[in-house]
């Protein structure tokens, strides 16, 4: 079988993270456009730190941070430290990598 590999990965224990570090995770697994969409809800939500709609937005980062079950919902690329999943029904491999923003 040629056509796989294994990942190991190390998945330490949660702890507390400020919001910088979040921001900063974030930005590292998603792609610019996705990143400023999701930083439009952040900095809105943020005005307000102590509402439940933030604590609740910033919790579901957290959340999936310390799961590995988020990584093994399916087929997947490693790329520049990230991972892109590929959703299923995608005919062609380029498609998805132009949907994911990753073809320049």
């Amino acid at each position: 079988m040629s056509n796989h590999f294994h990942v190991f990965v190390y998945i330490g224990r949660p702890e507390p993270l400020s919001d910088a570090e979040i921001v900063r995770r974030i930005s590292a697994l998603y792609s610019d456009v996705r990143f400023q969409q999701l930083m439009k809800k952040w900095n809105e939500l943020a005005k307000r730190p102590d509402s439940p709609s933030f604590r609740r937005y910033r919790a579901s980062f957290l959340r999936r941070m310390w799961n590995a079950g988020e990584w093994q919902s399916g087929p997947c690329w490693l790329r520049e430290g990230a991972v892109v999943t590929i959703p299923s029904g995608k005919e062609s491999n380029q498609q998805i990598l132009a949907e994911q923003g990753s073809l320049k």
